[in-house]
C-alpha cells in the first residue's frame, strides 16, 4: 500500500496486479479509490505473466515509464488466505527443515521467478523509452 500511495501522490498512474480480486478491492478501498490507480486481476507467476503484462500494456496504450516489483512478499504476513504472495510458500511454515533439497529448490524459486518474469517482460519495454 505504501509504494502505491507514494507513487500516486507523486502523480503517477499506478497499475497493481494480484491473483486475488479481494486484495485488489481492499487496496483500492484503502487508497480511497484514486482515479490513477488501476487494479489488474492477474499474476506474474510463469503461466500468467505474459497475459498480465499484455493486459497492463493494453490499459496504458503501451506507455511505461517505471516498474516497481516486489511480489507482495511480507515475511510478517498473517495466516494463509491473507492475500499476498507470501502464502505461495505457506506449505513451508514450520516444515522448512523437513524438506528435501529438491523440494526446497522448487519452493525457493517461486518468488524470484515472478521477479524474473517482470524483468524479462518489462525491462526491454523500458529500454525503448528515452529517460525511463
Amino acid at each position: 500500500t505504501g509504494l502505491a500511495r507514494g507513487l500516486l501522490r507523486a502523480g503517477a498512474t499506478v497499475i497493481v496486479n494480484s491473483r486475488h480480486k479481494a486484495r485488489l478491492e481492499a487496496l483500492s478501498e484503502d487508497l480511497g479509490r484514486p482515479e490513477r490507480l488501476i487494479p489488474l486481476h492477474g499474476s506474474m507467476l510463469a503461466d500468467e505473466a505474459e497475459q498480465t503484462v499484455a493486459a497492463a500494456m493494453e490499459i496504458t496504450g503501451g506507455a511505461l515509464d517505471h516498474v516497481v516489483t516486489h511480489s507482495a512478499v511480507r515475511w510478517w504476513a498473517g495466516p494463509k488466505g491473507s492475500c499476498d504472495e507470501t502464502n505461495t510458500l505457506g506449505s513451508l511454515r514450520g516444515k522448512l527443515l523437513s524438506l528435501t533439497h529438491e523440494q526446497f529448490a522448487e519452493q525457493a524459486a517461486l518468488l524470484p521467478t515472478m521477479q524474473f518474469a517482470a524483468c524479462r517482460l518489462l525491462v526491454p519495454r523500458l529500454e525503448a523509452v528515452e529517460g525511463a
